[in-house]
Protein backbone atom coordinates (compact mmCIF):
# COMPACT_ATOMS: atom_id res chain seq x y z
CA UNK A 1 0.00 0.00 0.00
CA UNK A 2 2.38 2.52 1.00
CA UNK A 3 4.57 1.42 -1.82
CA UNK A 4 2.30 2.41 -4.44
CA UNK A 5 1.08 5.66 -2.50
CA UNK A 6 4.67 6.69 -3.81
CA UNK A 7 4.85 5.56 -7.14
CA UNK A 8 4.23 8.31 -9.21
CA UNK A 9 2.71 5.90 -11.79
CA UNK A 10 -0.15 5.48 -9.61
CA UNK A 11 -3.57 6.48 -10.47
CA UNK A 12 -3.28 8.49 -7.50
CA UNK A 13 -0.27 10.44 -8.81
CA UNK A 14 -1.45 10.71 -11.95
CA UNK A 15 -4.56 12.25 -10.66
CA UNK A 16 -2.82 14.63 -8.55
CA UNK A 17 -1.05 15.56 -11.20
CA UNK A 18 -3.59 16.50 -13.11
CA UNK A 19 -5.32 18.78 -10.40
CA UNK A 20 -2.37 20.44 -10.60
CA UNK A 21 -2.24 20.97 -14.59
CA UNK A 22 -5.72 22.25 -14.14
CA UNK A 23 -5.13 24.43 -11.64
CA UNK A 24 -1.84 26.09 -13.45
CA UNK A 25 -4.16 26.63 -16.73
CA UNK A 26 -6.54 28.43 -14.47
CA UNK A 27 -3.72 30.43 -13.68
CA UNK A 28 -2.73 31.10 -16.97
CA UNK A 29 -5.86 32.09 -18.27
CA UNK A 30 -6.64 34.45 -15.78
CA UNK A 31 -2.66 35.99 -15.97
CA UNK A 32 -3.20 36.42 -19.72
CA UNK A 33 -7.21 37.80 -19.56
CA UNK A 34 -6.41 40.61 -16.97
CA UNK A 35 -5.52 42.76 -20.11
CA UNK A 36 -9.14 41.93 -21.11
CA UNK A 37 -7.85 42.48 -24.94
CA UNK A 38 -6.57 39.19 -25.05
CA UNK A 39 -9.35 36.94 -23.11
CA UNK A 40 -9.94 35.46 -26.80
CA UNK A 41 -6.04 34.39 -27.18
CA UNK A 42 -5.88 33.22 -23.21
CA UNK A 43 -9.42 30.89 -23.82
CA UNK A 44 -8.20 29.63 -26.77
CA UNK A 45 -5.12 28.68 -25.17
CA UNK A 46 -6.99 27.16 -22.52
CA UNK A 47 -9.42 24.78 -25.17
CA UNK A 48 -5.97 24.33 -26.81
CA UNK A 49 -4.74 22.58 -23.77
CA UNK A 50 -8.04 20.98 -22.86
CA UNK A 51 -8.20 18.83 -26.39
CA UNK A 52 -4.25 18.03 -25.65
CA UNK A 53 -5.41 16.31 -22.66
CA UNK A 54 -8.50 14.37 -23.67
CA UNK A 55 -5.91 13.21 -26.64
CA UNK A 56 -3.56 12.42 -24.53
CA UNK A 57 -0.76 14.49 -26.46
CA UNK A 58 -0.10 16.79 -23.79
CA UNK A 59 3.51 18.27 -23.06
CA UNK A 60 4.42 20.80 -20.87
CA UNK A 61 1.06 23.08 -19.98
CA UNK A 62 2.64 26.42 -19.81
CA UNK A 63 4.37 25.49 -23.41
CA UNK A 64 1.65 24.46 -24.89
CA UNK A 65 -0.47 27.41 -23.22
CA UNK A 66 1.69 30.02 -24.72
CA UNK A 67 2.22 28.44 -28.06
CA UNK A 68 -1.24 28.29 -29.06
CA UNK A 69 -1.51 31.83 -27.42
CA UNK A 70 1.23 33.32 -29.35
CA UNK A 71 -0.67 31.29 -32.79
CA UNK A 72 -3.47 32.87 -32.26
CA UNK A 73 -3.47 36.18 -30.85
CA UNK A 74 -4.39 38.14 -33.52
CA UNK A 75 -7.71 35.85 -34.80
CA UNK A 76 -8.17 35.35 -31.63
CA UNK A 77 -8.32 39.04 -30.71
CA UNK A 78 -10.50 40.38 -33.49
CA UNK A 79 -13.14 37.57 -32.78
CA UNK A 80 -13.15 38.58 -29.30
CA UNK A 81 -13.85 42.35 -30.16
CA UNK A 82 -16.48 41.47 -32.76
CA UNK A 83 -18.05 39.30 -30.31
CA UNK A 84 -17.70 42.09 -27.70
CA UNK A 85 -19.39 44.65 -29.87
CA UNK A 86 -22.15 42.33 -31.00
CA UNK A 87 -23.15 41.40 -27.56
CA UNK A 88 -23.05 45.46 -26.31
CA UNK A 89 -25.19 46.18 -29.54
CA UNK A 90 -27.26 43.39 -28.59
CA UNK A 91 -27.99 44.37 -25.47
CA UNK A 92 -28.46 47.42 -26.19
CA UNK A 93 -31.39 47.07 -28.31
CA UNK A 94 -32.89 44.44 -25.75
CA UNK A 95 -32.87 47.07 -23.59
CA UNK A 96 -34.25 49.36 -25.54
CA UNK A 97 -37.22 48.15 -27.32
CA UNK A 98 -38.07 46.79 -24.16
CA UNK A 99 -38.73 50.56 -23.14
CA UNK A 100 -39.13 52.25 -26.33
CA UNK A 101 -42.61 50.16 -26.67
CA UNK A 102 -45.53 49.53 -24.66
CA UNK A 103 -45.68 46.11 -22.76
CA UNK A 104 -47.97 43.89 -24.43
CA UNK A 105 -47.93 45.26 -28.46
CA UNK A 106 -46.86 43.22 -31.31
CA UNK A 107 -43.95 45.73 -32.31
CA UNK A 108 -42.46 45.46 -28.71
CA UNK A 109 -42.94 41.31 -28.57
CA UNK A 110 -41.31 41.09 -32.44
CA UNK A 111 -38.39 43.08 -32.00
CA UNK A 112 -37.45 41.54 -28.37
CA UNK A 113 -37.51 37.83 -30.11
CA UNK A 114 -35.75 39.16 -32.80
CA UNK A 115 -33.36 40.21 -30.60
CA UNK A 116 -33.40 37.78 -27.87
CA UNK A 117 -32.82 35.13 -30.86
CA UNK A 118 -29.82 37.23 -31.75
CA UNK A 119 -28.33 37.43 -28.19
CA UNK A 120 -28.32 33.37 -28.23
CA UNK A 121 -27.48 32.97 -31.72
CA UNK A 122 -24.50 34.85 -29.95
CA UNK A 123 -24.06 32.36 -27.16
CA UNK A 124 -23.77 29.39 -29.51
CA UNK A 125 -21.61 30.71 -31.45
CA UNK A 126 -19.30 32.58 -28.03
CA UNK A 127 -19.19 28.64 -26.58
CA UNK A 128 -17.80 27.06 -30.31
CA UNK A 129 -15.53 29.44 -31.74
CA UNK A 130 -12.96 29.16 -29.40
CA UNK A 131 -12.24 25.37 -29.41
CA UNK A 132 -12.41 25.34 -33.11
CA UNK A 133 -10.29 28.43 -33.34
CA UNK A 134 -7.88 26.26 -31.10
CA UNK A 135 -7.85 23.14 -33.58
CA UNK A 136 -8.10 24.59 -36.71
CA UNK A 137 -6.67 27.35 -39.45
CA UNK A 138 -9.32 29.14 -41.24
CA UNK A 139 -10.12 32.75 -41.58
CA UNK A 140 -11.82 34.59 -39.07
CA UNK A 141 -15.28 35.09 -41.17
CA UNK A 142 -15.16 31.12 -41.48
CA UNK A 143 -14.35 30.20 -38.33
CA UNK A 144 -17.43 32.49 -36.84
CA UNK A 145 -19.54 31.00 -39.55
CA UNK A 146 -18.24 27.85 -38.84
CA UNK A 147 -18.93 28.33 -35.35
CA UNK A 148 -22.65 29.21 -35.61
CA UNK A 149 -23.32 26.24 -38.37
CA UNK A 150 -21.85 23.99 -35.77
CA UNK A 151 -23.96 25.05 -32.81
CA UNK A 152 -27.01 24.68 -34.62
CA UNK A 153 -26.14 21.05 -36.29
CA UNK A 154 -25.07 19.79 -32.40
CA UNK A 155 -28.17 21.88 -31.27
CA UNK A 156 -28.47 18.99 -28.52
CA UNK A 157 -25.00 19.49 -27.51
CA UNK A 158 -25.09 23.12 -27.60
CA UNK A 159 -28.00 23.04 -25.12
CA UNK A 160 -26.32 20.39 -22.87
CA UNK A 161 -23.35 22.53 -22.86
CA UNK A 162 -25.06 25.77 -21.79
CA UNK A 163 -26.93 23.90 -19.32
CA UNK A 164 -23.79 22.39 -18.01
CA UNK A 165 -22.57 25.65 -17.45
CA UNK A 166 -24.87 27.31 -15.43
CA UNK A 167 -24.87 24.39 -13.41
CA UNK A 168 -21.32 25.20 -12.85
CA UNK A 169 -21.59 28.49 -12.44
CA UNK A 170 -24.45 27.74 -9.56
CA UNK A 171 -21.98 25.91 -7.78
CA UNK A 172 -19.66 28.86 -8.22
CA UNK A 173 -21.96 31.23 -6.50
CA UNK A 174 -23.27 28.24 -3.91
CA UNK A 175 -19.45 27.85 -2.85
CA UNK A 176 -19.10 31.08 -2.23
CA UNK A 177 -22.30 31.97 0.01
CA UNK A 178 -23.15 28.11 1.38
CA UNK A 179 -19.61 26.59 1.75
CA UNK A 180 -16.63 29.65 2.21
CA UNK A 181 -14.27 26.97 3.02
CA UNK A 182 -14.28 25.04 -0.38
CA UNK A 183 -14.87 28.15 -3.04
CA UNK A 184 -11.02 28.28 -3.04
CA UNK A 185 -10.64 25.18 -4.20
CA UNK A 186 -14.01 25.93 -6.78
CA UNK A 187 -12.11 28.94 -8.68
CA UNK A 188 -9.09 26.79 -8.65
CA UNK A 189 -10.59 24.12 -10.54
CA UNK A 190 -14.21 25.75 -12.08
CA UNK A 191 -13.07 27.33 -14.97
CA UNK A 192 -10.54 24.56 -16.35
CA UNK A 193 -12.91 21.88 -15.38
CA UNK A 194 -15.90 23.18 -17.34
CA UNK A 195 -13.60 23.81 -20.26
CA UNK A 196 -12.67 20.05 -20.21
CA UNK A 197 -16.17 19.31 -19.94
CA UNK A 198 -17.10 21.51 -23.45
CA UNK A 199 -13.97 20.10 -25.13
CA UNK A 200 -14.80 16.30 -24.10
CA UNK A 201 -18.56 16.99 -25.65
CA UNK A 202 -17.04 18.99 -28.70
CA UNK A 203 -14.54 16.57 -29.66
CA UNK A 204 -16.95 14.26 -31.41
CA UNK A 205 -19.06 16.45 -33.05
CA UNK A 206 -16.07 18.21 -34.54
CA UNK A 207 -14.22 15.22 -35.79
CA UNK A 208 -18.10 14.39 -37.39
CA UNK A 209 -18.15 17.79 -39.05
CA UNK A 210 -15.33 19.23 -39.38
CA UNK A 211 -12.83 16.54 -40.37
CA UNK A 212 -15.00 14.59 -42.22
CA UNK A 213 -15.44 17.70 -44.54
CA UNK A 214 -19.44 17.95 -43.88
CA UNK A 215 -18.82 21.86 -43.55
CA UNK A 216 -17.32 22.30 -47.31
CA UNK A 217 -15.60 24.50 -45.67
CA UNK A 218 -12.26 26.03 -47.96
CA UNK A 219 -9.20 26.93 -46.20
CA UNK A 220 -9.90 24.17 -43.55
CA UNK A 221 -7.33 22.84 -41.78
CA UNK A 222 -6.17 21.10 -38.35
CA UNK A 223 -4.12 22.89 -37.22
CA UNK A 224 -0.59 20.75 -35.89
CA UNK A 225 -1.73 17.86 -33.43
CA UNK A 226 1.25 16.39 -32.09
CA UNK A 227 4.16 19.31 -30.08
Amino acid sequence: MFRSMFNYDSPFWRFMGRLGDLMLLNFLWMLCSLPVISFGASTTALYYCMIKIILDEDNGMIRMFFKSFRQNFRQATVIWLILFLLGGLFTFDFYYFSKAFPAGSGIRIALLSVTGAFILLWGFVFLYVWPLLSRYENTIARTLMNSAFLSLRCLGRTILILVMDAAFALLFLAGLYIMPFFSPLIFLLGLPSMTYMNALILLPAFRRNMESGSTEDEGQGEKESHE
